[in-house]
């Protein structure tokens, strides 16, 4: 019922925000758990209205959005839901839009090592299959599944799923975009592992104290069941591709 409150008349007066913060992690890099560290004492949501922003990053990626659109939609949400941590992956492909609609919005980006992203985007695709929006939702980030996947793929092609590369782009498009996009002063990058023991630093970031942050949230939404498909394509090629498409940004956040 969280998001309802300022419904109430004179809500944002009696209780201003203390932070604006916005995670823009990929799937499964600790989105979940970064909403977890600020909901004991802050307004944070996790995927808030996802159908309507589905929605309109589809319309755009149709060009069927009108000029100023998307900025003056997350101005309209920012004031109807008035949460201090608004945690979402569909964020990242609007970042741009969304640091200049709101000048005072700061900026978390949560990474994973991406052989270990890849392996939990097999998993979570799947161990919960979607439908509807968020199928076209897939379709409109990954593309279009190939005709013909490397030899070292076939398993691959048989259970439904992406190419590797198709992956391994999106990750590094991620942070590519992020990083483009928000002042390094508006933006703070943490790897997935670190989640655990940066309440302090975030809180730091946020300009909050540190004792309304809880570390002891820092693990939510367990992955789906291990499917081993990783576990069954040469890591030698795994690797080689990696390096390839992620080699960069790799050497930079992980070395």
């Amino acid at each position: 019922f969280v998001k309802h409150y300022p419904k109430i008349p004179g809500y944002r007066l009696i209780h201003p925000r203390r932070c604006q913060v916005f995670g823009v992690g990929s799937p499964k890099t600790g989105t979940h758990s970064l909403t977890g560290i600020f909901e004991k004492n802050f307004r944070a949501l996790h995927e808030a209205e996802v159908k309507q922003q589905i929605e309109l990053l589809l319309r755009h990626r149709k060009g069927l959005c009108r000029p100023g659109e998307i900025r003056q939609w997350f101005v309209d949400r920012s004031h109807r839901l008035w949460l201090d941590c608004d945690v979402s992956h569909l964020h990242g492909h609007f970042v741009a839009d969304i640091a200049e609609a709101i000048p005072e919005a700061i900026f978390i980006l949560t990474l994973r090592e991406p052989r270990s992203w890849l392996d939990s985007a097999f998993n979570q695709t799947l161990g919960r299959p979607v439908g509807g929006h968020w199928a076209e939702l897939r379709t409109a980030v990954y593309g279009e599944k190939p005709n013909h996947y490397p030899e070292q793929e076939k398993a691959l092609q048989a259970l439904g799923l992406y190419s590797i590369s198709q992956y391994l782009d999106r990750w590094a498009e991620r942070i590519e975009r992020v990083t483009a996009a928000i002042a390094q002063k508006r933006l703070l990058i943490l790897k997935i592992h670190e989640l655990e023991n940066s309440a302090d630093c975030i809180a730091d970031f946020c300009g909050v104290d540190r004792q309304l942050l809880s570390a002891k949230e820092a693990h939510r939404f367990p992955a789906a069941k291990k499917a081993g498909v990783l576990d069954g394509i040469d890591r030698d090629y795994v690797d080689s591709l990696i390096r390839e498409r992620c080699g960069t940004l790799l050497q930079k956040y992980f070395s």
